[in-house]
């Protein structure tokens, strides 16, 4: 009985950890309504393997055998992966310092850009449940700054310039304004040169 047991346990383990890491990997590829029904069944699916996995641990308890713990010890891997997103930090080590970080906050949006070192940049519009990067490079003249997107542009003007506020803080702004609108992106990390 608790050989069969066992294999039940691998079985739901491997099952849930599997579909919690093709729904972490989704939520990536997927935009609109579909991430949050995506991001949904990823809490469904992280809890049940976290269940599972404390099932587990009391069973190898009961058991005094470790061996019967492996499928909690790779739940306990695959919980691990998907919240702390190692394979994310390192790409993000990987790339070129951030010279400058800012957000334009919206009633329920915020636009951010960010600027690199090595005359790249991403950002990321203001849209509701729709989290698309767009990238590409800069070019810097002065206190104004050219992005040239890499894909299709989104609804952001092109030519930005960097400007100080009343309390002396830098903040990067549109030109123009897109349908009304002027971003105007308030530093939050290190300031520009």
């Amino acid at each position: 009985m608790k050989k069969r047991t066992t294999h039940t346990l691998w079985l739901y383990t491997i099952a849930f950890a599997a579909a919690l890491l093709v729904c972490d990997v989704a939520t990536d590829h997927c935009t609109g309504f579909e991430v949050l029904i995506i991001f949904g069944l990823e809490l469904v699916f992280g809890f049940l393997l976290a269940g599972f996995v404390i099932f587990g641990f009391f069973q190898a308890l009961s058991d005094s055998r470790w061996k019967t713990a492996i499928p909690s010890i790779v739940g306990i891997f695959v919980l691990a992966f998907v919240v702390f997103s190692p394979i994310a930090r390192i790409r993000e080590a990987l790339k070129a310092d951030v010279i400058f970080f800012g957000k334009c906050e919206h009633t329920v949006s915020m636009a951010r850009i960010k600027l690199r070192n090595d005359g790249t940049f991403e950002y990321f519009p203001a849209t509701f449940l729709d989290p698309k990067l767009f990238e590409g490079a800069y070019s810097r003249s002065g206190d104004s700054i050219v992005l040239s997107f890499e894909e299709a542009t989104p609804l952001a003007k092109s030519k930005m310039v960097f400007k100080k506020s009343g309390t002396g803080s830098v903040y990067l702004s549109e030109l123009d304004s897109v349908d009304g609108v002027c971003h105007e992106f308030y530093q939050i990390l290190d300031k520009p040169d």
